[in-house]
Parts: C-alpha cells; sequence; structure tokens
C-alpha cells in the first residue's frame, strides 16, 4: 500500500473516530452536550432565539424595537419572518440548517475522487468545529458558505454574481471575497454582484420597512464597533484578535483575566505581524496577477480575506472542510501529512466535548494556526506553478 492509500485510509479512520467519541463517551445525550459545552449559552440555535427571531417577532407586531444583538442588514430578518408563524421555530431553523450542511457536503463530496466521497464528505462535516459551532449557535453562516461555495465553483458569471450578491446583503462580510474577481480581472462579476446586493440589502427591504429601514443599518454600525472590541476576549480566530491574545493582554476567554501575554510581552508585534499578512497577500497578488484563479487559488484567497477581516468568530470557517479537501488534492505526500495533522488539532474540541478543552482552544488561537497550516500549504503549492 503506498503512501496515498495510507494516508487516505488515515484520514477516513480519523475521521470516523472523532465523530465516534463524543456518541461513545455520552450516546443519545451527545447532541445535548455538543449545544451545552460548546462555547457558552447552553440552548440549541441561542443566536436565532434571541436575536434573529426576536427581530422578525418585533417587524411582524408592527414596532420599530431593535433587538440589542441584532447586527445584520434588514434582508436577514425578512427573510426569517416566515419562521414566527411556525410551531418551534428553533427546531424548524436548525433542520434547515442541517440541510444546508448537507450542501456543503455535497459540495466537498464533488472535489474528493474516491468511491467513498459521500461518506467522506459527512465525516468531514460532521467533526469540523466550525460547522458544529455554526448548528449550535443557529447562525446562518452554513448558508453563506453555500453561497460561497456556489460563488467558487460555478463557471457562470451571473450565478457567481446572484449567489454573493444576496449573501452580502445578508450579512456584509462576503463582499470581500469579490477581490476574488478583482485579481482575476472578472469586473463583471464585481459590478453585477454589487448591484445586486444594493437590490437585495437595500432597495427591496427600503420599500418595506420605510423609515425603519436605517435602524437596520445603523444596528450593523454598532455591531461592527461592538464585535471587534469583544473578539479578542470572547474567541475571534481572525489574526487581530488572536495576535491581541498573544501579544498584548493574555485574555482568558470568559471574563477570565491574565496579565501575562500567552506568549511574549511585545505588543507591537501584533501591529507587525498583520504588516506582514497584508504584505504578503499584496505581493502574491502581484506576482499572479497573469494567472487565472483555479480552486486552489481562490482558497488561498478565501483563507488570506477571512484571517484578515476581524472579528473571525469560529463559525465563520464552515468552509474550513471544503478548502482542506481543495487543497489535500495539490498537496505532496509529505504536506498531506501535516494537513492530517492540523485537521485534526482542529477536531480536538470535538472529541474532548467539554467547555474547558472548546475555550482552551479558542484562546490560543487553535482555528487560527489551523487554517493559517492550510494556507500555508496551499501557497507552497500554488507558487510551485510560477516556476
Amino acid at each position: 500500500m503506498g503512501p496515498s492509500r495510507i494516508q487516505n485510509w488515515s484520514v477516513g479512520f480519523l475521521l470516523l473516530l472523532v465523530v465516534s467519541i463524543p456518541w461513545i463517551r455520552f450516546g443519545l445525550d451527545t447532541p445535548t452536550i455538543l449545544v451545552q459545552e460548546l462555547d457558552h449559552c447552553p440552548e440549541l440555535a441561542c443566536d436565532f432565539a434571541r436575536h434573529y427571531l426576536a427581530q422578525a417577532q418585533f417587524w411582524m407586531e408592527g414596532t420599530s424595537n431593535m433587538d440589542p444583538g441584532w447586527f445584520y442588514p434588514p434582508l436577514l430578518m425578512l427573510l426569517i419572518s416566515p419562521m414566527t408563524q411556525v410551531n418551534d421555530p428553533v427546531m424548524w431553523w436548525t433542520v434547515f440548517n442541517l440541510f444546508g450542511v448537507g450542501c456543503i457536503a455535497w459540495f466537498i463530496g464533488r472535489q474528493i475522487d474516491s468511491s467513498w466521497r459521500t461518506v467522506v464528505a459527512l465525516l468531514l462535516c460532521l467533526s469540523s468545529l466550525p460547522i458544529l459551532h455554526a448548528v449550535k449557535w443557529g447562525q446562518i453562516s452554513i448558508w453563506l458558505t453555500v453561497a460561497i461555495l456556489v460563488f467558487l465553483t460555478s463557471q457562470s458569471r451571473t450565478t457567481k454574481s446572484l449567489f454573493l450578491g444576496f449573501a452580502v446583503a445578508i450579512k456584509i462580510y462576503p463582499l470581500v471575497l469579490l477581490l476574488i474577481e478583482l485579481f482575476s480581472k472578472r469586473l463583471s462579476v464585481v459590478v453585477w454582484t454589487i448591484f445586486i446586493a444594493i437590490l437585495a440589502g437595500g432597495l427591496l427591504p427600503w420599500m418595506m420597512l420605510g423609515d425603519a429601514f436605517e435602524l437596520y443599518w445603523q444596528a450593523v454600525a454598532r455591531g461592527q464597533q461592538m464585535v471587534r472590541d469583544m473578539a479578542p476576549m470572547s474567541g475571534g480566530q481572525a489574526l487581530a484578535p488572536t495576535f491581541h491574545r498573544w501579544f498584548v493582554t493574555g485574555e482568558h476567554i470568559g471574563g477570565q483575566w491574565n496579565l501575562e501575554p500567552l506568549v511574549i510581552g511585545i505588543p507591537w508585534l501584533k501591529q507587525i505581524f498583520l504588516l506582514v499578512w497584508v504584505a504578503i497577500g499584496l505581493y502574491d497578488a502581484y506576482r499572479l496577477r497573469t494567472q487565472e484563479v483555479s480552486s486552489l487559488h481562490a482558497i488561498y484567497w478565501i483563507i488570506w480575506i477571512h484571517l484578515l477581516l476581524q472579528p473571525g468568530w469560529v463559525h465563520y470557517f464552515c468552509w474550513l472542510p471544503f478548502a482542506q479537501v481543495v487543497v489535500w488534492n495539490s498537496a505532496s505526500v509529505r504536506d498531506r501529512w501535516w494537513l492530517i495533522g492540523f485537521g485534526l488539532v482542529e477536531r480536538l474540541p470535538i472529541v474532548f466535548l467539554s467547555s474547558f478543552a472548546y475555550f482552551s482552544f479558542v484562546r490560543i488561537g487553535g482555528l487560527t494556526v489551523t487554517v493559517l497550516a492550510v494556507w500555508s500549504i496551499a501557497r507552497i503549492e500554488m507558487m510551485k506553478t510560477l516556476k
């Protein structure tokens, strides 16, 4: 059996082990334990129940009240407002999100050249920390990931613009993915995406909400400042909050404080490393300016953008299993072992399934390091094409 087949079997065995261990330990209580131990708020679909649904109920009642945890464009509220009319909306929303996980697995399976592609894709999703985190919180990130994967894999510029435009209208941060189209000189996708985002996220909600429309965008501005301030303490996995914990304050998650930084007490290293990260991206964009953006290139830029984009909540990285498979397909035998190792590191909170394991993991920037490893291997393989 060659190294490649050994690696493939290793991946399958480890994924099955990660998925199985919690069920062996907790049995049928595993979903409940996952909701209780993965981050704070021991409630299923906590963000959906407390903020998404609450804001939709305000609108359905004809009031202009704003939930204090609502930080999103108004289109999201309008889309989920039908959920206020069903029994047990939290369960229906969770089922809807699980269907989205199935869509992500389908996209992943298309990248796997194996008769076991469906099983491997499902195991990747069922053991993925960002995906399980998104399901636990009832986050919209799962469906944003579906839109991003359509954007990445479609050959149609119209389809790319349509899906990314709606994603931007629902939650603003996918807008930065237009950098991929700028690097590819596909300006028509950029223009049409912005047009669709303005139409779906601006004009249509304004026609339905009237004067209350402005309140939602004020909430977006308020929320952006709030999450930037709380990201270092609350587990943000983008580079800025992770570097802040490492080099500036050494903050613990959950309001516990330690004045000693995690790594070394040199605060200016945070700014230096952020500038280096931006410089590497700009340098690579210049070197790759004449190349068509492949799936590997796109994964490189998605990781680069998301690590730069604050706050980098864990669920923002729901696309990570797809990225791991794309990079795996191009990686050398040696680098595949690195992917296996760091992929297992990402799944440690699922294996231990305790709040201590989760908070320890996010405090040290475990997901940041994992994503950086995937990005590094993607960059190595990508730069080989320039030689």
